[in-house]
């Protein structure tokens, strides 16, 4: 698990992953009071091996910057924000709004 917690859901199952490790029946148990991880060891490995598989194929990504789709007629006008800029200076909107020269490349 990347970080230190994280949930995954499958149907009417969650597994949180944090200090301890835990799975819930949803459906049984919408308030997560009774920890059944210990009961369904295997469900637990799916669900983590699942997670990782996802996180393995996403992760190669996160230095590519998003790509920015300008001029559809569903978002008219475009709102772009500080979090579109790319930059280490640019983090947040008043930098924008003060008219801060460059955008990281």
């Amino acid at each position: 698990m990347q970080g230190d917690s994280g949930l995954i859901l499958r149907n009417d199952l969650a597994r949180a992953d944090g200090p301890t490790a835990e799975l819930y029946r949803l459906n049984d148990d919408p308030g997560q009071r009774d920890n059944v991880l210990d009961k369904h060891p295997a469900i637990a490995a799916e669900l983590r091996e699942r997670y990782e598989r996802w996180w393995d194929g996403m992760s190669g990504d996160f230095d590519r910057p998003a790509e920015i789709v300008l001029g559809d007629p569903r978002q008219n006008p475009m709102e772009l924000t500080c979090f579109e800029w790319h930059s280490s200076q640019q983090w947040g909107q008043q930098a924008v709004n003060r008219g801060f020269d460059g955008n990281g490349y």
